[in-house]
């Protein structure tokens, strides 16, 4: 009876092992100030109905407009409610900015008009890709931009499928894409350029072929 009793106790208070020491869940780091204040910022919006009215301040300049409305491309910054909350400011109750104002004007509309986005005449092409780039309008947005403004689309081309017919294609076609490809590159360009130097020598009377001067020249007849 003894040994029954002690055998239970033993298995009643197993010790740990190293093993399931490693298996336990890890504690959790403490969340920083900057973190908390996130956070408390996002849960104060998101007590806000989506229906209700949004001030952005560009700069000092105020636009209003709806949550709703922003809600309509989640995956921009004004669209997502994450992204934006740390531009929040709960004493004014209101988003700010320090950005381009022209430009906020025709990216606000992007997002009222369902996506059209036209660039202000008065601004500069570099400045209102720079504030599409901020506001993380997309990659697809900006390539429709460009190409309305003009730019020719780039043609994608498709590498081989087999490996060795991929590599051929990088060592003739892409020179950046090793140092054998960029050394093919430098003597293709200079074969080229002695092949121009010998036919503009050729040109030249000096290194003309004795045959060419001792032809004959026929006087033109003339009626």
């Amino acid at each position: 009876m003894e040994n029954c009793t002690s055998a239970v106790e033993v298995v009643e208070s197993p010790s740990l092992l190293p093993e399931e020491l490693e298996d336990s869940p890890p504690i959790l780091a403490e969340k920083t100030v900057e973190e908390e204040d996130e956070e408390k910022k996002y849960e104060l919006c998101q007590l806000k109905n989506c229906c209700e009215r949004v001030v952005i301040n560009v700069s000092g300049l105020k636009f209003e407009t709806q949550v709703r409305t922003l809600g309509r491309y989640p995956d921009t910054l004004l669209g997502d409610p994450r992204r934006r909350i740390r531009f929040f400011d709960p004493i004014r109750n209101e988003y700010f900015f320090d950005r381009n104002r022209p430009c906020f004007d025709s990216i606000l509309y992007y997002y009222q008009s369902g996506g059209r986005l036209r660039r202000p005449a008065n601004v500069p092409l570099d400045v209102f890709i720079e504030e599409l780039n901020f506001y993380q309008l997309g990659d697809e947005v900006l390539a429709k931009f460009r190409e309305d403004e003009g730019f020719a689309k780039e043609e994608v081309r498709l590498l081989p499928e087999r490996e060795f017919m991929k590599q051929v294609w990088l060592l003739f076609e892409h020179p950046d894409s090793s140092s054998a490809a960029r050394i093919i590159a430098i003597i293709s360009v200079m074969v080229i350029l002695i092949s121009i130097v010998i036919f503009c020598l050729e040109t030249l009377p000096d290194f003309r072929d004795e045959r060419d001067l001792s032809l004959p020249v026929c006087p033109l007849s003339h009626p």
